[in-house]
Formats: C-alpha cells, sequence, structure tokens
C-alpha cells in the first residue's frame, strides 16, 4: 500500500522544540511529510530556541504576528493553511501538533473530506481534540518509549561488541592461519568511499564492500527515508545529477558491477577449475 502524503502543522506556542524528533519518527510511521510547517511569532524571544531545530529538520517556519498581547493569532494562520493544503489536493492526511483544543473544528472538518488526521500534544490536550482525530499520540509517551527503545539498542550493540571481541580474541589465540594483509589484494578503493573490493591470492574470492547490486532507486529511497525522519544526512556523492536529491539518480555502477562478475565467472571458475575436483 501506498504510504500517505501528509501535511505536519505543528503550533508553536504549545510544542516544546524538544519533542520535533521523537513528533517527526512518529508522523513516518503514518506515511510520508509532505510539507513541514510551524507557525509562530518568530520575533519572539521566547520562540528564539527553535532556530537549530527547524534547520536541522527542513521545517518551514510560517511567521504570524501577535496582533494583541494575550490573544494566540497562530491559530488562525494554521487553519487557513490548513484549509489552503486540503483544498489543493496534494496530502493525502494531516498531522496536526498542538495541545490547544482550538483545533477540534479544524480536525472534524478535515476528517468530513476524507482525510486522515492524526493528532499530537501533551497530556494536558482537552479531550475535545483527541477525540476529533482518528489518532492522538502523546508526546509524553512516544518520547519515553523513544529513550527507552535507544537505550536497549545502546545495550544491545554494547553487549555485541563485548561477544564479538571476546570471539576475535578467543580466534587470536588459537588460529595460525596468516594475517589478513598476507592472504588477501586491495584491488579497489578511493579516498572517498574507501575500500570498495579485495581478493584472494589465488583469485579465487572476491570480497566486495560496496552495492553494486543497487537498483537505481535503492539509494534514493534510503535517503528519503531518512531525511523524513529527521535526520541529519549528507546528500549521496555523485549519485544524483548535480547533487540535487530531487534529480533520478543515473545508473552507472549495474553494468560494472555485472561485467566484474560475469569476468571473474568466465576466467577464475570456467576455466581455471579442474574437470576433476579433487584437484582443488
Amino acid at each position: 500500500m501506498q504510504d500517505l502524503k501528509l501535511a505536519v502543522l505543528i503550533d508553536a506556542d504549545n510544542i516544546s522544540p524538544k519533542y520535533v524528533k521523537v513528533i517527526l519518527d512518529e508522523a513516518a510511521s503514518f506515511g510520508v511529510a509532505a510539507c513541514k510547517r510551524i507557525y509562530g511569532d518568530w520575533s519572539d524571544a521566547r520562540l528564539k530556541s527553535w532556530k537549530d531545530v527547524l534547520l536541522n529538520n527542513s521545517i518551514i517556519p510560517i511567521q504570524q504576528y501577535s496582533y494583541t498581547t494575550g490573544k494566540n493569532s497562530t491559530d488562525s494562520a494554521m487553519i487557513i493553511d490548513a484549509m489552503d493544503i486540503l483544498y489543493s489536493g496534494t496530502c493525502d492526511g494531516f498531522v496536526l501538533v498542538s495541545s490547544d483544543s482550538d483545533f477540534t473544528r479544524l480536525a472534524i472538518r478535515l476528517r468530513e473530506a476524507g482525510k486522515k488526521v492524526y493528532g499530537m500534544g501533551e497530556k494536558k490536550t482537552p479531550n475535545p481534540f483527541i477525540v476529533a482525530c482518528d489518532k492522538f499520540v502523546y508526546i509524553e509517551v512516544i518520547r519515553a518509549a523513544a529513550k527507552q527503545a535507544a537505550e536497549a539498542a545502546k545495550k544491545k550493540e554494547e553487549a555485541q561488541a563485548k561477544k564479538t571481541a571476546k570471539k576475535e580474541n578467543k580466534k587470536c589465540q588459537t588460529s595460525s592461519s596468516p594475517a589478513p594483509e598476507e592472504i588477501v589484494e586491495l584491488i579497489a578503493e578511493s579516498e572517498e568511499a574507501g575500500v570498495f573490493a579485495v581478493k584472494t591470492e589465488d583469485s579465487r574470492q572476491f570480497f566486495i564492500m560496496g552495492h553494486p547490486e543497487y537498483d537505481a532507486d535503492t539509494l534514493a529511497r534510503e535517503y528519503w527515508r531518512d531525511v523524513n525522519k529527521g535526520l541529519d544526512i549528507a546528500v549521496p556523492a555523485h549519485y544524483f545529477p548535480g547533487d540535487d536529491p530531487h534529480q533520478a539518480p543515473v545508473v552507472r555502477w549495474r553494468s560494472a558491477g555485472q561485467l566484474l562478475y560475469t569476468n571473474w565467472l568466465n576466467y577464475y571458475v570456467y576455466q581455471t577449475t579442474p574437470y576433476d575436483l579433487k584437484q582443488l
């Protein structure tokens, strides 16, 4: 099933910047963030802490001045934008991030138009807004779960590292095999990508460190997956034309990978393998 195209709209007056990563990670579980916007009066000193968060997560800030002291004018700007996006037909659903009940009627209207509506807010969020969404997620809950998962992953990684180190140490103590640099030969590398291919002295074994088997869009899908998760990831070098991730990648590696494999198979397997397998 195709992922939903989502508009992620964040009310900066009611959400802390410390929640942004878990918000975007959770949104990625619902679909693809086709647009990410945040609303607030950015001339207000209280919102200065948002700057780095917005840059690192490709979120577009929408300026809305506070016309009257004590009134939240950003709600109106966010509602108007949501309706514009609805009628543009570019998104399948909305993620409304706020702990404000003022968005209750908006959530209802979007659902009446056949759009999926996901809400996110703190536990103080009024119940009318919660029940107006198809699904509502408490930010404190997903943040605690993400923290717990990260701690569990770290412990698992540390345990695996210890297990691997113990195994390698035992192998070094018991093995009489020559060192790796004495039995393999480097045949392809670059300063940018590092080692690409090595082979044994008899050339009967090749070890490929890259991925020449990748389809044209494999790396593109992995790149956009990480971008949509809010990860700070570099654009793959020499992959997109002009290093522009919005351009379709040009396949230049598949033919080289196939040629390398067929040449190796032809010479080192078909031509040099003795008919009598006992001679191997």
